[in-house]
């Protein structure tokens, strides 16, 4: 993940950022993978909707998805691109 190869994340039930070593240099890498790349959901049109991810994987970006009882800060509320019950 921190040379930028990971494109998709389905993170269950922990928030990696506040668990691993090195967190804040993980959580800058997410931000830059995520919400900081250009291509984002800005409509709520079905088509371009779901092209963004799409679009931001082939650029180099990264797609989370996060399952957690709870809705986490950063991964749930700020990077995930999509959020479920666990």
């Amino acid at each position: 993940m921190e040379e930028g190869k990971l494109r998709f994340a389905w993170v269950i039930g922990t928030t990696w950022i506040q668990a691993m070593a090195a967190s804040g240099e993980l959580a800058r890498k997410f931000l830059e993978l995520t919400v900081e790349n250009p291509n984002q959901v800005t409509s709520a049109n079905v088509d371009a909707a779901s092209n963004a991810p799409i679009r931001r994987a082939d650029s180099g970006g990264m797609v989370i998805v996060d399952q957690d009882i709870y809705l986490q800060n950063s991964i749930g509320k700020q990077m995930a691109d999509l959020v479920l019950p666990a």
